[in-house]
């Protein structure tokens, strides 16, 4: 948004100096998100810039947005002390481009958004082989007609006063060419132009002539678009699929780490070595806040059902400890959140 109204006053000021508010937005928005990408890394580190980080693509992304926008900052701070040069301007507004950009990080969060992004990404070499295939289809129509149309078009020429007649200047602004009856024969597929009004020249000429630009429309729209957006339909069908079973392996992924985490503090625990884990060990660890998170984040509200009646639920032979291997085993079979009357039953 500030980008937009940042161009927006420069466009409706042209040639005037940028007033100096704009550039301390500029650098406030920098500096946050360069804030926010260092909680990031700090978040995640060491697994930042790792390959086997699943999110490794959109951190070099946020990386190279970062770089640019200090850039950017840079000179325009160093063209403000000296004179303003071509190259200059040019590498700014490439680090505006760069700025646009941004708005994908924000697709990642709305399913819908994502899988449309993704449809088009995976729809693009079908897309590129259909497109190829309209091209060639429009190439053959567009000779077809251009050879009569020439003849139409060299007769009118030779008549007396024929190059100011209305059929003469319509074929010649329409089918003057190769390109420009290719051009023509696109637009009347794609909505650029009524397909009538350049059907009605040829039909003056011959009407087997207007026949086979129907013949051509009728193949193209109802056709060749229909399985181009049959690609883009069955393309989006496949990455929604595919996006719920990433969505569904992130958050195994997500549970498993955190029944790591957990079994590492209960070994902690196990002062012994014993591999069981005694009522007293486990109160003593569950005062610590983080055991208590780790374990509400897998759905066991330790506070609300009590920490002797978990303990119970995962002693399941009665002996008065848990094994190590038994609790992380529950935790990783449990699903949802389990609320107090859950673990009551």
């Amino acid at each position: 948004v500030f980008l937009g109204v940042e161009e927006d006053w420069q466009a409706r000021h042209v040639g005037q100096t940028l007033p100096g508010e704009y550039y301390v937005a500029d650098l406030a928005f920098s500096i946050l998100f360069f804030a926010e990408f260092c909680m990031r890394v700090l978040a995640d580190f060491p697994l930042f810039f790792l390959p086997r980080n699943s999110e490794l693509w959109w951190n070099l992304f946020d990386t190279v947005l970062m770089c640019s926008a200090f850039v950017e900052v840079i000179l325009k701070l160093s063209t403000e002390s000296n004179s303003f040069d071509v190259s200059t301007g040019r590498l700014l507004r490439l680090l505006r481009l760069v700025r646009i950009v941004r708005v994908l990080r924000v697709f990642r969060f709305f399913k819908v958004l994502r899988i449309m992004v993704l449809s088009i990404l995976a729809s693009f070499r079908p897309l590129v082989f259909a497109l190829a295939l309209l091209f060639i289809l429009i190439y053959i129509f567009a000779v077809c007609l251009l050879q009569f149309v020439t003849e139409e078009i060299a007769y009118l020429s030779l008549l007396t006063g024929g190059t100011e007649s209305n059929l003469f200047k319509v074929l010649k602004r329409s089918y003057g060419s190769l390109s420009q009856t290719t051009y023509t024969l696109f637009l009347s597929i794609s909505g650029g132009v009524s397909w009538g009004e350049v059907c009605d020249p040829l039909f003056a000429i011959s009407g087997w002539l207007a026949l086979l630009f129907l013949i051509y429309i009728t193949f193209c729209v109802f056709c060749v678009l229909n399985i181009i957006t049959g690609i883009f339909v069955e393309e989006a069908a496949a990455m929604a699929a595919e996006d719920q079973e990433n969505m569904m392996f992130s958050e195994m992924q997500r549970r498993q780490r955190f029944v790591d985490e957990v079994k590492g503090f209960f070994c902690e625990a196990d002062k012994d070595g014993s591999g069981q884990l005694s009522w007293e060990e486990f109160e003593e660890r569950l005062q610590h806040v983080r055991v208590q998170k780790l374990l509400d984040n897998l759905g066991i509200d330790i506070i609300g059902c009590g920490a002797r009646n978990v303990f119970d639920i995962f002693d399941n032979d009665g002996n008065g400890s848990i094994a190590i291997g038994e609790f992380t085993t529950a935790l990783t079979q449990m699903r949802g959140t389990a609320r107090s009357i859950d673990l009551a039953s």
